[in-house]
Parts: C-alpha cells; structure tokens; sequence
C-alpha cells in the first residue's frame, strides 16, 4: 500500500513512501500495490522510479513471505527450521516462474544456511545469486550476495585453497563494498568494512586489492 490507511488516496505523511525512497537509494526494485492510490502518486511523485499494480499475484507473496519468515526464524533460534521453510518457499517461486523475488529468496536460504553453519551449501547458491543479479542489474543482491558470499568463504578458509581465498575473497567484498557505498547501504558496508578489518586472512592481502 501507499497511504497511511486503507481505502483512500492520501498520501500525506505516509511512511510507505519514505520506505520505497530509502530502497531505492539503496538499490531495490520497488513495487507498490494500492489500487485506490495509485494513480494520485504517480501525479504527485512522478520522479519516485517504483513500477505500480493493482493486485498482488499470491504465487508471489507467498513463497517471498514464507522465505522471510524462514529467515528471522533461522537467526532467532530456530536455525533448522528456517532453512526447512526457505527451501520450500524457493521450490514455490522458483515453480511460479517469478525471476524478481527469486535472488532475494536464494539470498535469505543461504542466510539460513550459514545459521546452520552449511557453508559449502551456502556458496554454491551465492555464487548463482551474484551471476545472475549482475546480470540483471540487480545492485542491491548483487551487493549482499557478495557480501555473503566473502564471508562463507572466509568461514571455510581450513578447507580452502590459499589462493582461492586470497583472490575471490578480495573480489566479492571489494564489490560488495563498492556498491555499499555507491547506493549508500550504510549497514552493508559497515559489515563488510568490519569483515575486512577483522579478517586475519585479508590483514595479509595487499592493501591496493581492498
């Protein structure tokens, strides 16, 4: 929705409208479903860059929900239970065919992942994540994924080659950090500034490569 309450098209002080700026300076793909609304925004923000529906495609709000259900379940305690429920949520979107929601989807299972400390798990759908989100031009994941993925394979340093961790390691945060700070995702690039300063395996990485 758009407004501040259902069934009308007051836009004034509407806290939907400060979240779908904020995504966006962040990199986000927005949409926003307010059938009553709608056309009032597009009147009076016509440079708010966010595409508009009148219905919400339930083949898509489910699995999206249920994935990020998963996730807080998996960070709150709950870690195996989680990754169950994220796995069937991307089974659903990846059978609705819905290629938007799916890299956020691949992105909150491997969070689940890491909870269960399935690392290997993990960079195999973070590797897929940021192919295809670069591909797609899709920032924010793109940004996220690599973040995720630097982590993981720091995380798995013992059973890693030296030199994979010395060269893709540096290539994922570095981009990670990029983007951060291109879109102004604060939080993911004092993440990424913190994996990098508390990395003993980057401590030794030469400086001119982070």
């Amino acid at each position: 929705g758009l407004s501040f309450k259902p069934n009308t098209d007051d836009l004034r002080d509407a806290p939907a409208l400060t979240i779908a700026y904020q995504l966006l300076k962040m990199g986000a793909s927005v949409k926003a479903c307010d059938p009553v609304a709608n056309e009032r925004c597009k009147i009076l923000y016509p440079n708010l860059e966010i595409g508009y529906c009148d219905t919400i495609d339930a083949r898509i709000l489910k699995p999206y929900v249920m994935a990020a259900f998963g996730n807080v379940l998996a960070k709150t305690g709950s870690p195996k239970r989680g990754q169950k429920l994220c796995t069937s949520a991307l089974s659903l979107g990846e059978r609705s065919r819905q290629v938007m929601y799916l890299s956020k989807l691949r992105i909150w299972l491997a969070e689940a992942l890491i909870e269960n400390h399935a690392y290997n798990d993990a960079i195999k759908i973070l590797k897929i994540v940021v192919r295809l989100s670069e591909e797609r031009n899709e920032m924010g994941n793109f940004a996220i994924a690599s973040y995720l993925l630097g982590s993981c394979l720091l995380k798995t340093q013992k059973d890693t080659a030296q030199i994979e961790i010395q060269s893709f390691v540096r290539i994922y945060l570095n981009r990670a950090i990029y983007i951060a700070k291109k879109y102004k995702m604060a939080l993911l690039e004092r993440k990424v500034s913190l994996l990098i300063k508390d990395s003993s395996v980057l401590k030794r990485v030469h400086a001119t490569y982070l």
